[in-house]
């Protein structure tokens, strides 16, 4: 890398300058290319993780009336095992 980049400030031609700046540039637009896609790929799966979420809470919630329903008896019937 350094004789490269030694090279390159050796030879201070227009054309040279010109060569250097395009390969920087290409570089740079495939180091944002990878970065958007491992991006999008991290917003897929957080958003995935985040619906499953909402789709478990949504049934956590569904099912509630029925803990609520038996309640009273399971409590009974834990304490009637404490105490007897």
């Amino acid at each position: 890398m350094k004789e490269l980049a030694a090279l390159a400030y050796r030879d201070t031609t227009a054309e040279n300058r010109d060569f250097w700046k395009n390969e920087m540039g290409n570089a740079m637009r495939e180091i944002q290319a990878a970065y958007d896609d491992k991006l999008d790929a991290m917003r897929a799966e957080l958003e995935t993780y985040y619906n499953m979420k909402v789709e478990w809470s949504r049934d956590i919630s569904r099912n509630a009336p029925l803990w609520y329903q038996h309640a009273p008896l399971l409590i009974l019937t834990l304490c009637h095992v404490l105490l007897f």
